[in-house]
Order: C-alpha cells, then structure tokens, then sequence
C-alpha cells in the first residue's frame, strides 16, 4: 500500500509539470515526433554539436550561424504544422 502511494504521488507530481524532452532531436522530424509526448522540444546539444563541427571543419563564425538559423528555422516550422 506504501509503494501505491508512492507511487500515485510522483504520478501527480509529474502530472502538474511540463515535460521537456531533449534528448535524440536531431532534425526537424525527431522534433516533431517528440513534441507528441512532450510540452517543449530541447536542441541545445544538436546546437552545440554544429558549432563544434563548423569549427572542426573551420568554417567561419558567420556561417556556423547561419547553418544554426537555418536548423532552429526549420525546427519551429515543423512544431507550428503540428
């Protein structure tokens, strides 16, 4: 009886908070699928994995930025279809 009780309240817990996932969004689709189960959508590793590229591959500041605009851009678009 203990355990259900334990148990209910994380549940409500859990219940009452918004649930942000991010872990695995990688492009737009896994974006999207994930917004199904979850209240935000988190990119600050994807975001920080194409700065670390961009500058691996030497690439101008300008352009990281610009590749990062485009990524972010056709995040949002895809989440508002939805």
């Amino acid at each position: 009886m203990e355990i259900q009780r334990n148990i209910d309240a994380l549940v409500r817990a859990f219940e009452a908070r918004n649930l942000p996932v991010g872990f695995g969004i990688k492009n737009a689709a896994t974006a999207r699928e994930m917004a199904q189960y979850a209240d935000a959508v988190v990119i600050g590793s994807a975001i920080v994995s194409k700065i670390e590229q961009g500058l691996l591959q030497k690439q101008e500041m300008a352009q990281i930025i610009a590749e990062i605009h485009s990524f972010v851009y056709a995040i949002r678009q895809e989440l508002d279809r939805r």
